[in-house]
């Protein structure tokens, strides 16, 4: 364990509190960061900075940082300076140039910048000893908006604040310095005769079925000098992908990309008869910062689904693996967070993304498989009447699940989650959403395409229009049909597994929860004197599963 104090400087609303949060609550590491916001702090420690090895240096565009320091005074009621006025304070510029005059950044251990923030947090492994594990989106992308901020009001503070851009444009050129090097010292070196190519998924866009595929023909593309590494797969054919072929977990189960576990793979590669190295798993997309850093002579392949799909699925995701017990909620507005994602950090990182469309109408060849392969000269067949994977439950079957979600243990979930996957994949897809609110999310998105394909290197911009403009919203449920299906499933989930509807009731009345085990017993058509033996059947299935799994273990 490593237990290292060190010390950022600032000037206020630059950033540094969240670097400083990010930092020490995603650390491997136990670590010590105290964040020193200027005037108070370089009042008595104006030569501190270019002596002590242990201080870094956090800095922010001058005119966004006033903007941000601006919109947090504001808040205040009492509050009624302009923001023309509150950057023409004097007392401000001065505490701006003293602060830029105190700064020798030859002598600085580490700079970070709010405009470069996930390079900043990359460098900061280096400065404080440390590995980051996963970074959750949207803490990391989470900021103040400036929108007030005009050309007129820049040019001004550009003038006014003359010293803190000295200061600010000087830090920028070390910074590039400190990250070319850093790149360079960490790169993973791909032989010049080999590629990589990695699906990123995300999730929600076909990556189980992708992955069964290429699991299920990697001889056939060994033979096209393709390694696929092999990977393992529940019994509905849903896996992780390579997930553990980057990413390790440490004591506490935090997940963290592992260089070394990375390095090894490609050095095979680079040793072998294989040309290519094929990897796939939607968790990937929570690691880009690294992939995207350590490996960017890679090809990484991205799919956009269209942002209402995602939602539903998600929703159904949730119920079905995260023990999601609340109803459905339309949301007022959604976004293609997903693109926004690997957009902002594939821009900072110059990573080379192929974005491919999740969408049979702009699928090249017509489906998933097909649309996969064209990402490759040579590549297996594409199959034909291929078995859907991971599908979303019926309206039945989530309502079920949702209402298990409360109150069952893991193995009633995971054998009750296996029924209701198969029993699902026979019925029509349908949707949650009113076709009412429909067009109001529609305009939204068509906003916010616009705005990303003028961001977004190498991204299709017809193909994203495409795909909003041809969205077809799949069959609104209503309450009474969602129950009708609901009963449907009960009826059949008797006929086929009496030991899960009995573990079922069981649990759901050891738990006390009365509402649901009467709708659950009027639904299963059980009597009351059938009652007596639920128990024995629940203590049956669970050794039943307990048996499966030490069987699996034994033979993996």
């Amino acid at each position: 364990m490593t237990n290292s104090k060190n010390v950022i400087f600032s000037l206020p609303h630059s950033g540094s509190d969240k670097f400083i949060r990010l930092t020490t609550k995603y650390s491997l590491q136990r670590i010590e960061l105290d964040e020193y916001i200027a005037p108070n702090s370089l009042a008595n420690n104006s030569s501190v900075i270019s002596r002590e090895k242990g201080i870094g240096l956090y800095i922010c565009e001058p005119s966004l940082r006033l903007a941000r320091a601006y919109s947090e005074a504001y808040k205040n009621g009492s509050f009624k300076q302009t923001f023309e006025e509150f950057y023409s304070d004097a007392n401000r510029i001065e505490e701006s140039a003293s602060f830029s005059h105190s700064v020798d950044i030859k002598e600085v251990a580490f700079i970070g910048c709010e405009d470069l923030a996930i390079k900043s947090l990359l460098l900061s492994q280096v400065w404080l000893s440390i590995n980051l594990t996963k970074l959750p989106y949207g803490e990391l992308f989470k900021s103040k908006s400036a929108k007030f901020l005009s050309d007129k009001d820049k040019e001004k503070i550009y003038a006014l604040y003359a010293k803190e851009y000295e200061l600010y444009k000087a830090s920028l050129n070390t910074f590039s310095n400190h990250w070319k090097e850093y790149q360079a010292t960490n790169k993973i070196s791909v032989a010049p005769n080999k590629t990589i190519a990695i699906h990123l998924g995300p999730p929600k866009t076909g990556t189980s079925a992708i992955q069964a595929w290429l699991s299920r023909n990697s001889e056939q593309l060994l033979e096209k000098k393709i390694y696929y590494p092999p990977h393992g797969a529940d019994k509905n054919g849903v896996s992780s992908g390579n997930f553990s072929d980057l990413i390790s977990f440490d004591s506490e189960n935090r997940g963290y990309f592992d260089y070394n576990k990375t390095k090894q793979l490609i050095d095979e590669l680079n040793s072998s008869d294989y040309q290519t190295l094929l990897l796939s798993s939607e968790h990937f997309y929570y690691y880009l910062l690294w992939l995207f850093t350590f490996l960017d002579d890679a090809r990484f392949i991205f799919y956009i689904r269209h942002p209402i799909a995602v939602l539903e699925s998600g929703y159904h995701q949730s119920v079905k693996r995260h023990t999601k017990t609340e109803k459905f909620a339309t949301p007022t507005s959604i976004s293609f967070s997903n693109l926004k994602v690997i957009s902002r950090i594939a821009s900072e990182i110059n990573a080379h993304v192929e974005y491919r469309f999740f969408d049979e109408n702009i699928f090249e060849g017509g489906t998933l498989h097909s649309d996969f392969a064209a990402c490759f000269s040579h590549f297996i067949s594409s199959p034909v009447n291929e078995k859907r994977l991971n599908t979303q439950y019926s309206a039945g079957a989530l309502m079920v699940m949702r209402m298990v979600n409360g109150f069952g243990d893991n193995f009633l979930r995971t054998e009750l989650d296996f029924w209701l996957q198969r029993d699902s994949e026979s019925q029509p897809n349908f949707s949650l959403i009113h076709p009412d609110r429909i067009g109001a999310l529609q305009v939204k998105l068509i906003q916010e395409a616009d705005k990303l394909k003028q961001c977004t290197p190498n991204i299709n911009g017809t193909k994203l229009d495409s795909l909003l403009e041809q969205y077809k919203h799949v069959n609104y449920y209503t309450n009474d049909e969602c129950i009708e299906d609901f009963n449907r499933v009960l009826l059949k989930l008797r006929q086929s597994s009496p030991l899960l509807v009995s573990s079922i009731l069981s649990q759901c009345r050891t738990a006390d929860d009365i509402e649901n085990f009467e709708l659950l017993k009027k639904g299963f058509g059980v009597k009351d004197s059938s009652l007596k033996y639920i128990q024995i059947a629940n203590w049956f299935l669970k050794f039943r599963y307990g048996l499966k799994k030490l069987i699996s273990r034994y033979f993996q």
